[in-house]
């Protein structure tokens, strides 16, 4: 109140104190000098004068105190709303989103098209956002737009070579080829994609083969061969380049991730 008026009440009771002190203080002096017969009466009008004085200073001091402490709790309302914000439109959301994306990109072993710093820059209150948190987000941006660059290209070769190895396995062992073996999922799960679907899909690819030799009447441990798909596939420099990358996501993530959590709880702990 007192920033839109100058003339606030309060400054009233301070006026009244500053002139009823004042006029006490004056009447010290006429106190000593009045007669003896007058004395208890300059006393007393002085005495009245400090006491209303004081309840002007009073009056000052208590407004002040109320006003302080309420704008300081106003501001403190405002600070949590606007954290509270924060949380609802910026690191709520980008933290959900960020975990969802750890956690495809490790199950899957894919490309998935999500910006971190594109998905700040499209909200407002992006303007507020400190600069760690920025920083952070471009960084994730920077290497998962790089995996996603990369990625095709990549797994198409990876997935080639257990094509290839698995054309001539079979045909070293059986004297034979035998199309759709693979699912195309293999080099998947020999990179370590956890989903179970490409664990079957393995499970599968590897039945396919003991059927297609069991036919042939060829026995032999498929174990080994499996062994050498794996490190073929993880030989590669493709397979290399990708598990690095995905090292790279799984770090920027988990570092901003660390960067917004403390600002998800701090308005909830006001």
């Amino acid at each position: 109140m007192s920033r839109k008026w100058p003339f606030h009440p309060k400054y009233l009771g301070l006026a009244f104190a500053v002139l009823f002190f004042t006029v006490a203080v004056g009447l010290v002096y006429v106190e000593m000098r009045a007669a003896p017969l007058d004395v208890p009466f300059w006393s007393a009008v002085r005495t009245l004068l400090a006491i209303l004085g004081g309840s002007g200073f009073t009056a000052w001091l208590s407004m002040s105190i109320y006003e302080y402490v309420t704008e300081r709790g106003q501001e403190r309302s405002w600070r949590r709303q606007f954290a509270l914000d924060l949380v609802k439109e910026i690191y709520g959301p980008m933290h959900d989103e960020i975990m969802r994306y750890l956690d495809r990109v490790k199950a899957h072993i894919t490309s998935f098209k999500w910006d971190a710093a594109s998905f700040l820059r499209s909200k407002h209150l992006a303007l507020m956002i400190p600069v760690p948190i920025t920083e952070k987000a471009e960084r994730l941006s920077r290497v998962t737009g790089e995996y996603n660059s990369t990625f095709e290209p990549a797994y198409r070769a990876l997935q080639n070579v257990v094509v290839e190895t698995t054309r001539e396995f079979l045909l070293r062992v059986s004297g034979a080829e035998r199309e759709n073996v693979t699912t195309g999922a293999e080099a998947r799960h020999i990179l370590g994609a956890t989903a179970p679907g490409y664990r079957d899909g393995y499970d599968r690819f590897v039945g396919a083969i003991e059927a297609t030799l069991t036919e042939r009447g060829v026995s032999t441990d498929l174990r080994e061969f499996e062994k050498t798909l794996r490190e073929k596939v993880l030989g590669r420099p493709e397979a290399t380049t990708l598990l690095e990358l995905l090292k790279k996501i799984d770090e920027s993530g988990r570092a901003l991730i660390d960067e917004i959590r403390p600002r998800i709880k701090s308005p909830y702990e006001f």
